[in-house]
């Protein structure tokens, strides 16, 4: 007996932030060692240094709206999503997140 957790929902919680532009909340891993990650596009270009305090600020809202296991481990910032040839964003190219 664990939680349900939806990831519609998460998806929701960042994209109703205004600094979102869109996101993608996925699970990575598998067997006991599952993980959500989600990949936000924000509306402003983001530099490279201050990448990681973003991410954390997003985490930190997060924390205002969702229960804390629905916070994703890890929080990507991309710049555009990679897209099938349907126009669909191709989940299989996002980046895999290191975790220490």
């Amino acid at each position: 007996r664990g939680y349900r957790i939806e990831l519609g929902e998460v998806r929701n919680a960042l994209e109703e932030m205004e600094q979102v532009s869109r996101a993608v909340v996925r699970v990575i891993g598998a067997g006991d060692d599952k993980r959500i990650v989600a990949y936000v596009k924000p509306l402003t270009t983001v530099p490279e240094g201050n990448k990681q305090e973003k991410a954390d600020a997003l985490k930190d809202a997060l924390r205002q709206r969702l229960p804390d296991f629905m916070i994703p481990a890890n929080l990507v910032l991309v710049e555009d999503f990679p897209l099938t040839m349907s126009g669909k964003v191709d989940v299989k190219a996002l980046p895999t997140p290191q975790y220490a």
